[in-house]
């Protein structure tokens, strides 16, 4: 009779042995066990961890507040007050979110700034270079689409403000407009589009982005020694 200790030892191995030879992730996992991350982080290394836990915190407290948001003109603004007034620690919630895109934004600004003034956008890392402009961009993006989801009178000043901006920029401004309008005026539509941008488009492209980041990071490293 075999010890339960031996057939768990059995099933971990044919797990094992199934994963590794119908998929990568045996390898990955090997890999990422045997990485060392240095704790001396400094610099640019500081800021970079602290933009990952802000969009960490962003994905966490974004999803709570997809569960009691509804993103139609007659319910958004009471929506966004019952999850203040109502929801245990749904202030709190909603706080954590607000301040820390704000974070997020002025962190973005500071490594793209400590980026340009080290010159470390220089070959081979200038498509670092890129895709953290672009990661600047869907930050602002969000910070953006944001504001119009309370569904008051501030949120629509802004919006009708940021709106008119984007119509001046050149060949895609004008289509992202119409996009987040939903047509060609702005509307009781272009709330949904707004929470379909905020929510779904935008939180894929900074993964998408951040994944690219980090692998060309890994690869070419920071210069003057990642300090």
């Amino acid at each position: 009779m075999s010890r339960p200790g031996n057939a768990a030892a059995r099933v971990a191995q044919a797990r094992g042995t199934f994963l590794g030879t119908r998929s990568r992730l045996r390898a990955f996992l090997s890999h990422a066990a045997g990485t060392r991350i240095s704790p001396r982080y400094r610099g640019v290394r500081w800021i970079t961890a602290l933009i990952l836990i802000l969009f960490a915190m962003q994905l966490l407290t974004g999803t709570l507040l997809s569960l009691y948001y509804h993103p139609d003109p007659a319910s958004a603004h009471e929506s966004t007050h019952f999850v203040i007034d109502s929801v245990p620690a749904g202030w709190l919630v909603r706080s954590i979110h607000a301040w820390s895109a704000e974070l997020l934004l002025v962190l973005v600004v500071a490594h793209l700034l400590a980026v340009f003034l080290r010159r470390a956008y220089a070959r081979p890392r200038e498509y670092q270079w890129v895709v953290g402009v672009l990661l600047l961009v869907l930050v602002i993006g969000f910070r953006f689409t944001g504001r119009l989801l309370p569904w008051d009178e501030v949120g629509h000043g802004a919006t009708l403000a940021g709106l008119a901006a984007l119509e001046q920029v050149p060949i895609l401004g004008d289509v992202a407009a119409r996009w987040l309008k939903g047509g060609e005026a702005f509307g009781a539509k272009s709330l949904g589009r707004f929470y379909t941008t905020h929510a779904l488009i935008l939180p894929w492209l900074v993964v998408f982005y951040v994944t690219v980041h980090l692998y060309l990071l890994r690869r070419h490293g920071l210069q003057g020694g990642d300090r």
